[in-house]
């Protein structure tokens, strides 16, 4: 079953104009809360990260060549404008993102990117103006909210990689998904663990005796460590 959350820092609704209901309680959240929405713990995030860091689609910061914010907001318009976006399930056609955009702004600081959802507003640092942090940042408008990082965010955003990025760059991200035990919708509607597309095996195969070659290097550093 999935646990309740405990802390107001993550419970983050648009409420009237005011936009996201931060770290204060909130009358209006509370009864939200109470009423039974699925509004849980962000489980899968760590997973979801490193997912993305390992699919290969982010560009390095040492290799980035940042677009303009000019740029960046014209890339978000014509992801908003495609018919696939539009036929995602649970938005209907009077859905806020699909009939006023969302408004792209420079972030503080050269890093983080970051998403208000009751504004309608993508903050980006310099190293997070590329077409996949875009991506990720458009499918927190798309998905509900409460979801943070679950099965229906890795969904949506895997489904625009598709239409953005190419069915290679979705496949190698699924793949990531796949490794990293992420899970997603499946076609009963139901969350379910990523499954590797055949075209990939041969990566995560590789990347796992990677990953556990590294693991058995640092413990066998710790043993000589210890025994000295």
């Amino acid at each position: 079953m999935e646990k309740r959350v405990k802390s107001w820092r993550v419970a983050l609704e648009p409420c009237g104009d005011s936009g996201l209901i931060g770290r204060v309680p909130n009358p209006r959240l509370v009864k939200w809360v109470t009423e039974g929405r699925n509004m849980t713990r962000d489980k899968q995030r760590s997973r979801l990260y490193r997912a993305e860091r390992q699919c290969g689609l982010q560009v390095e910061k040492s290799k980035l060549e940042p677009m303009t914010i000019g740029e960046c907001q014209k890339f978000v318009n014509k992801v908003l404008e495609r018919k696939a976006v539009k036929d995602i399930k649970h938005l209907g056609k009077f859905h806020p993102v699909l009939n006023q955009g969302i408004l792209v702004e420079a972030g503080k600081g050269g890093g983080y990117a970051t998403y208000r959802y009751g504004r309608r507003i993508i903050s980006l640092g310099v190293w997070a103006r590329q077409p996949f942090i875009l991506l990720h940042e458009i499918a927190h408008h798309l998905a509900p909210s409460y979801v943070n990082h679950g099965p229906e965010f890795a969904s949506i955003f895997l489904k625009l990689t598709r239409q953005v990025l190419g069915k290679e760059a979705e496949e190698k991200l699924l793949a990531s998904y796949a490794l990293n035990g992420v899970q997603v919708i499946g076609k009963n509607g139901k969350p379910r663990k990523a499954r590797c597309p055949k075209s990939q095996k041969a990566w995560l195969e590789e990347t796992k005796w990677l990953i556990q070659s590294r693991k058995n290097l640092e413990r066998g550093l710790v043993e000589v460590s210890n025994d000295e």
